[in-house]
């Protein structure tokens, strides 16, 4: 194995990733859920389609040479806009009545599009790029620093974008409305990878957690009380997030009340909501421990030789956190029984055997394979065979 592969990954910082968690930390955690929570349930899905259509209608009506007809409302009653339920923005006329006119944004070689249709079509276009990011970026939070890091920086993208919605001043900067909506949806499905990916490490830092490896608690037992702990973080956040939302939500309709102008009061909220991101999440920055995850492998391991063969790689739990506590170690081209042993040529599924899933022993293991420098082997695991071209497993 190369150096820089997956057999050589150290753990950066161990001390720190295992170190106990405690109430300021975890707090720390959930305050973020509180923080994201003014995008997620009041930008995203309220007040950036809004400021969309509102800015995309305005430059479409000084584009078409004609007058956008008044709201209705005070002393005007007649030839004016109303929203009637069922029915949306309608015109208001003597006659009763009629379907409101709307011109469409043009755009470049003659085309057009409805502001609605334009303001539908960013927020997928915006999920589009956030999946990218999910894909591209947010597996980097699994390994050294960047889980803290990607944090930061989803969070400060996201939220600079939402605060910079109160520069919008001009009918005509409807394409910057959409391309900011893109960048705090990028940015918050950053910032959202790199939140959760604390939960699993947060769960194997919890005294509990730790204090029942430590007594040497049956393995069923240590798996129960992580998942006790693991319930207990996930519906903590989601209570303060239920709550940060219903808050958040109210003060950015309040908002909307300081001024007239339609894109104006949209403007204010998501400035508003941009502002809560960032400063509640500034306490998280400073209390929540970076926890650093493997170095960041340079290289992937060596198939088996022959090709054919399949080299079985050490399953985590839970699956998609990249947690250590918990392996469920594979045998890989080798024969089945004890010990197991190296042989030539290719082995089937049949041939392959694995242990249960037991817990990270706190003790090294010898190990004559170059598969494991410097690491430990979890508990019940025997060390592997002597055999260069048969790799026993490889953890993460």
């Amino acid at each position: 194995m190369a150096p820089g592969g997956f057999a050589a990954m150290e753990i950066d910082g161990e001390s720190s990733r295992a170190a106990p968690a405690g109430r300021r930390e975890i707090w720390a955690w959930y305050g973020y859920d509180a923080a994201v929570a003014a995008f997620y349930s009041a930008a995203l899905p309220i007040f950036f389609p809004l400021l969309l259509v509102a800015l995309g209608s305005e430059f479409a009506w000084q584009q078409s040479g004609s007058q956008q007809p008044p709201a209705c409302g005070g002393e005007v009653t007649s030839d004016c806009l109303q929203c009637v339920p069922g029915k949306g923005t309608q015109l208001l006329t003597s006659a009763g009545y009629t379907e409101a006119p709307l011109p469409d944004i043009p755009l470049a070689g003659g085309a057009s599009i409805n502001p609605v249709s334009f303001a539908t079509a960013m927020l997928g276009v915006s999920v589009i790029f956030e999946v990218v990011a999910f894909v591209s970026v947010g597996p980097l939070a699994d390994f050294g620093r960047g889980r803290k890091e990607l944090l930061q920086v989803g969070t400060y993208m996201g939220a600079a974008a939402c605060v910079l919605c109160l520069a919008l001043a001009s009918p005509a900067l409807w394409w910057l409305a959409a391309l900011l909506l893109i960048l705090a949806n990028v940015g918050y499905g950053i910032a959202t990878v790199a939140y959760y990916s604390y939960l699993a490490v947060l769960v194997d830092a919890s005294p509990e957690v730790q204090q029942a490896e430590a007594a040497g608690l049956p393995v069923q037992a240590v798996v129960e009380m992580r998942e006790q702990v693991e319930n207990r973080l996930s519906l903590t956040a989601v209570a303060c997030a239920s709550v940060a939302s219903i808050v958040v939500t109210l003060l950015a309709l309040a908002a909307t009340l300081l001024s007239s102008s339609p894109d104006l009061k949209l403007r204010l909220a998501l400035f508003l909501c941009g502002a809560w991101w960032l400063l509640l999440a500034l306490p998280t920055f400073v209390f929540l421990k970076a926890r650093p995850g493997p170095a960041l492998p340079q290289a992937l391991p060596s198939a088996c030789s022959p090709a054919g063969t399949t080299l079985l790689l050490c399953s985590q739990k839970p699956a998609a956190t990249a947690t250590r506590s918990h392996f469920s170690c594979a045998t890989s081209c080798t024969q089945t029984g004890t010990p197991p042993s190296c042989r030539s040529g290719c082995c089937s599924a049949s041939e392959t055997s694995a242990s249960p899933r037991l817990p990270l022993s706190s003790s090294p293991a010898a190990s004559s394979s170059s598969l494991w420098p410097a690491r430990r082997l979890p508990s019940g695991c025997s060390a592997p065979p002597t055999c260069t071209t048969r790799p026993w497993c490889a953890c993460l």
